[in-house]
């Protein structure tokens, strides 16, 4: 069997073990179990296909499809995001917080949680309606396209760009971004609610998810899925250095900008409707790589997968078995990263020798 076809069957099975495993994860849970039949008629209702269950194990089961579909699909947007980085720095120490778009989408949001009261999107809702839900991830998402219009307008001013200066601004946006999200926490210091839900936004959310989060992340990432085709081959050929990347086809301004904004819109969607996830577009494109190789036709598509279910897998660890814990998984991926992190620095000096 060629290279290619195994690899082909593993993004199937990858995609039919991601599938199912988000429909056990809803139909199993600390209130109670839905059979087949039941999940898939709750299901169907969600979407007027049948007729919903009772009005208790409806909601129930809606809330956790929402959540295991947010989880899953944040997951593969970042790891998208992770593995478009790594090729077009070409280092496998790059992930989405590099370009300053998640430390944009950090300020959005916390800077329109200064002037919620109580801060808790539940309490939100009761007091100002439904359209409150929209506020803080809307804020957002304006921050992450802000901070990504000014990454891609100053690093492609004129035409001249490099992987180096869109490194160097978007390092200079995060420090921007990180300072005035400080002055706001700082702001918010003797407002107890305030503080509180800043920090817990921080440390990454998947609660009250609903379809408009789903919305958000999923549109963002059929666009990311969408430019595989385009961007893997060039970014194959990108490896090998801008020169010979030119001498065969490949425009390495255009597969710089094209690259910067996908990834931006992928962190932007993810970001907004979950919060600081952090590591997960650092780990999930090294471990496929070491697994299927490094050709961009493979790695992008099964980083999408292997990252949806990590996440996925990951946030219902915690649920199920430390529930009592409560942990964000911002907190659990930032156990997992940092060691990780640490890990590919030491194999990378082992290769590069001497710093």
């Amino acid at each position: 069997m060629s290279r290619s076809l195994s690899s082909a069957w593993i993004l199937v099975g990858l995609l039919v073990f991601g599938v199912m495993a988000m429909l056990t994860l809803t139909a199993a849970g600390a209130t109670g179990t839905f059979g087949l039949g039941e999940l898939f008629q709750g299901v169907g209702g969600l979407f007027g296909i049948s007729e919903p269950l009772a009005a208790v194990d409806q909601s129930i089961l809606e809330i956790r499809f929402w959540r295991n579909l947010v989880a899953f699909l944040v997951g593969g947007s970042l790891s998208l995001a992770g593995a478009y980085l790594q090729g077009l720095f070409r280092n496998p120490l790059a992930s989405p917080s590099l370009l300053g778009v998640t430390g944009g989408a950090g300020f959005g949001a916390t800077a329109a949680m200064l002037w919620i009261v109580p801060g808790s999107s539940i309490q939100i809702a009761q007091e100002l309606g439904i359209a409150s839900f929209l506020l803080v991830p809307t804020a957002a998402l304006l921050g992450a396209l802000l901070s990504m219009t000014v990454l891609l307008g100053i690093g492609f001013q004129l035409g001249r760009s490099s992987v180096t200066q869109l490194l160097l601004i978007g390092i200079a946006l995060t420090s921007l971004w990180g300072g005035l999200t400080a002055l706001v926490q700082n702001l918010a210091l003797d407002r107890f609610d305030v503080s509180r839900a800043i920090v817990a936004w921080g440390l990454g959310s998947l609660d009250d998810r609903g379809p408009w989060h789903a919305g958000i992340v999923s549109s963002s990432l059929l666009l990311g899925i969408l430019a595989i085709p385009f961007l893997g081959r060039a970014l194959d050929l990108f490896s090998m250095g801008e020169a010979d990347a030119r001498t065969l086809g490949v425009h390495p301004g255009r597969i710089k900008f094209m690259t910067v904004l996908v990834t931006s819109i992928l962190s932007a969607g993810a970001v907004a409707v979950a919060g600081q996830i952090a590591f997960i577009g650092l780990i999930i494109p090294n471990v496929v790589r070491l697994v299927l190789g490094s050709k961009h036709s493979r790695l992008l598509p099964a980083s999408v997968l292997v990252g949806a279910v990590f996440l996925l897998g990951l946030d219902s660890f915690q649920r199920i078995f430390l529930p009592l814990w409560g942990l964000r998984p911002g907190v659990l991926l930032s156990l997992v990263g940092a060691p990780f992190f640490l890990f590919l620095l030491i194999r990378q000096r082992r290769e590069m020798g001497p710093w």
